[in-house]
């Protein structure tokens, strides 16, 4: 996308990416898996600044809305005066260890994800260069920022830190009879650390310990019946660690404002039925699950000065929040007819969330001021819907899948500030259809296989993150209805070595040339932006396998 205020096109995507797997029979009863990734990721991303002209960063300092001109051009062109860093460079380690028994089978699972990200925000989507820049104090050229203070609207650089381990081990049985199980323990360790400035200064640091075990029977009744029970029971226990600072100069200090320490702790008890029906071609069920999402502290550790006794269950404070439940129902039909060569399926969900965590931006206490991000429980949230999926293959060459989803969501309450807002509010990122039409075509060939793929994706307009209560009339934050047609070809052969060559060449949203707005977010009453994403683009994939 061509950027109008520097007068230059940059590369949006920087990302280096390597995966290594290998896999050794240790005996004969014992495999063993081990497979690191790495990821670097330094993309800078284009933001469009849609601030209205009520709202702070325009009223005030000049930063207001440039989406009519952006449009005029179908998104190719943007006008912020400082490219938005959002970097990520980690490496994650698996070992996978299956040992076979005569009857059981026991699986151990090691995991460690070690990451750093920095974020550095400037001009927020928007062509000038004057604001907040002023409260600063931290010497130009301190890194990791590229740009001095002076030049951003808002300065924002946040440094931060992420190390977890995880360890799981199951033992799954494999008896003739109609009675089998599955029993497993799950143990995990996590620590955070994040640095901010320079205009909202603290450091936030969070400890994650986490336990849980899991047992699971499956009996059948006879070849028609059967039925499955499940259950999990989680421990967790997480500990914030937090200052605040006046100033970037304090922070270097550790001269600071406010500290905050405080220690979240709870458990849960989910558990699944699943009733099945097997007949020729397939099968039916039904089944009913519980589960949760643990609650927490606000790990930006910026909710102000209260901290101590007085923190209490509000977006202005260090939280804690509670933990998210829901309770769904599920009925499905899996099924092949034609001897295989139609395969459709269909499944009708229902779920009833309480205590349900939403993210809202709003203003805080200082130095939280103008804007800070905060895990709210906002009440209760009902989802309902029905998907439906579906193959033939026409030929020994051909297939063709065809897929469709409808949703219904809505808020039942939403306790924003004191405020039930559940009739002003709609659940984010949910688009109420989507459709999608695809294809496989098989070519032959001597030295190795062609398939040729398209697939055509229909979705309807949905909502983008915004703010209870302080949205602006005619501000808009739904995401337009929009399709994409992908084509790919793909080419695998053997090696002469034993392994495996891949190499893709692939086309998406090949029918458009312009952009769009995706993923628009709102900070009100102080800014506003979204980001343009561009739509035809070409590429091509190489891998081996050895």
């Amino acid at each position: 996308m061509y950027n109008v205020t520097r007068q230059e096109t940059r590369p949006q995507r920087d990302l280096q990416t390597y995966s290594v797997s290998l896999g050794v029979n240790v005996t004969d009863n014992l495999y063993a898996l081990l497979t690191v990734d790495n990821y670097d990721d330094s993309s800078e991303h284009n933001l469009l600044n849609i601030t209205p002209a009520g709202w702070a960063f325009c009223g005030l300092f000049g930063h207001c809305g440039s989406t009519d001109n952006s449009a005029a051009s179908d998104y190719t062109e943007t006008f912020q005066a400082i490219p938005f860093l959002s970097g990520i460079e980690g490496t994650n380690l698996t070992l996978n260890l299956e040992w076979e028994g005569d009857n059981y089978t026991f699986k151990s699972i090691s995991g460690h994800n070690d990451f750093e990200e920095v974020m550095d925000i400037c001009s927020w989507g928007g062509s000038g260069t004057t604001g907040f820049g002023a409260f600063s104090d931290r010497p130009a050229g301190t890194n990791p920022t590229r740009y001095q203070d002076s030049q951003c609207m808002f300065p924002v650089v946040r440094d931060q830190n992420f190390e977890q381990t995880s360890q799981e081990f199951q033992l799954i049985s494999n008896f003739d009879g109609p009675l089998n199980y599955i029993l497993g323990a799950y143990f995990l360790e996590s620590s955070s650390y994040m640095d901010s400035g320079p205009v909202q200064n603290y450091i936030s640091e969070e400890d994650k310990e986490a336990t849980a075990f899991f047992g699971e029977l499956n009996y059948d009744f006879n070849e028609e019946w059967g039925v499955t029970v499940g259950a999990r029971y989680t421990e967790e226990d997480k500990e914030l660690n937090t200052g605040n600072f006046a100033t970037y100069t304090n922070k270097q200090a550790r001269n600071y404002v406010g500290q905050f320490n405080g220690n979240f702790t709870d458990d849960n008890l989910s558990y699944r039925v699943i009733l099945e029906r097997n007949f020729d071609q397939g099968m039916v069920y039904a089944s009913y699950t519980t589960g949760f999402r643990s609650g927490g502290w606000q790990s930006r550790g910026v909710g102000g000065y209260l901290g101590g006794a007085n923190a209490t269950n509000t977006p202005q404070d260090y939280g804690p929040y509670e933990s998210e439940e829901v309770e769904s129902i599920e009925l499905g039909l899996r099924s092949e007819l034609n001897d295989g060569k139609l395969v459709f399926n269909a499944t009708a969900f229902m779920a009833d969330y309480t205590d349900k965590q939403e993210v809202v931006v709003t203003g805080g206490f200082a130095p939280c001021l103008p804007t800070c991000t905060f895990v709210v429980n906002a009440g209760d949230v009902e989802i309902s819907g029905l998907e439906i999926d579906a193959k033939a293959l026409l030929s020994d060459s051909l297939s063709v899948n065809a897929a469709i989803g409808i949703l219904d969501s809505e808020y039942k309450t939403f306790d924003y500030n004191g405020t039930d807002v559940a009739d002003d509010s709609q659940l984010i990122f949910a688009p109420e259809s989507t459709v999608s039409l695809g294809f496989d075509y098989d070519i032959a060939m001597e030295t190795g296989e062609m398939t040729f793929s398209g697939n055509l994706s229909m979705f309807d307009e949905y909502s983008g993150r915004y703010t209870p209560l302080q949205t602006t009339p005619g501000l808009d934050f739904m995401v337009p209805s929009h399709e994409a047609l992908d084509l790919s070809l793909t080419y695998i052969r053997d090696t002469d070595s034993g392994g495996t060559m891949k190499i893709v060449v692939f086309g998406n949203d090949i029918l458009e040339e312009g952009g769009r707005l995706a993923r628009p977010f709102d900070a009100a009453p102080t800014f506003s932006f979204a980001s343009p994403l561009k739509r035809q683009h070409f590429g091509m994939s190489i891998g081996f396998e050895f």
